[in-house]
């Protein structure tokens, strides 16, 4: 229970980061991919603590290429049925 209240907390924790640095003018992405235990070694991370997320945080070398464009509502809303 506490891991998951950890993560959680965490994952809200990460999110106000994200914002506030894009506020300032940053770039933000989390991070997945890494090795946990391997990261964990690295930084020494106590056996009672857990990594959330990775964020890498900076200034743009070039614009983010354009995305595509949004889904129709009705592809991603469900009314009445699972």
């Amino acid at each position: 229970m506490q891991r998951d209240e950890a993560i959680r907390s965490g994952a809200m924790a990460a999110q106000n980061i994200m914002l506030a640095a894009e506020e300032l003018g940053y770039h933000t992405s989390p991070m997945i991919g890494f090795d946990l235990d391997q990261v964990g070694d690295l930084i020494r991370l106590p056996e009672n603590h857990v990594i959330v997320m990775m964020l890498a945080i900076g200034k743009g070398a070039e614009s983010a290429k354009p995305r595509g464009g949004q889904l129709k509502l009705e592809e991603v809303v469900v009314s009445d049925r699972f």
